[in-house]
């Protein structure tokens, strides 16, 4: 994530509850729905969306120009985070691991839709770093 910085991250997560409520048609539970929820609507955060569906894998791998080479990519889940018990999804961790939302959107429904949330943003992910 360039620029990245937790300050900000945690302002901007701060703001979109502040002022996203009346365009949302569903209240989020907690933090990890909010970015969930943040994070289809265009908000940056330390997730990075995933699906179960090759299908949908395809479809939006190849959305794109028709004239762009494109790819879909696939790895074995590391560690799903417990969301009951592990409260903050801005804690300092180490590594990736999965969050499977509860489906708060039609779309996150629609795609099948997961995420591996990386507790250092800042560092990029070496190939065959997640196993």
């Amino acid at each position: 994530m360039p620029g990245y910085s937790s300050r900000r991250e945690r302002d901007c997560l701060l703001l979109f509850k502040k002022y996203g409520v009346p365009f949302l048609n569903y209240r989020p539970k907690d933090d990890w729905e909010w970015l969930v929820i943040g994070q289809h609507h265009g908000l940056p955060t330390r997730l990075l969306d995933w699906t179960s569906n090759p299908l949908v894998a395809a479809y939006f791998a190849a959305e794109g120009s028709p004239e762009t080479d494109c790819a879909i990519y696939a790895m074995r889940a590391p560690m799903v985070v417990d969301t009951d018990r592990d409260k903050n999804p801005l804690a300092r961790g180490t590594g990736v691991d999965v969050v499977t939302p509860d489906h708060v959107s039609n779309r996150i429904a629609a795609q099948a839709g997961m995420f591996t949330i990386h507790w250092q943003p800042e560092k990029p992910v070496q190939s065959g770093s997640i196993d």
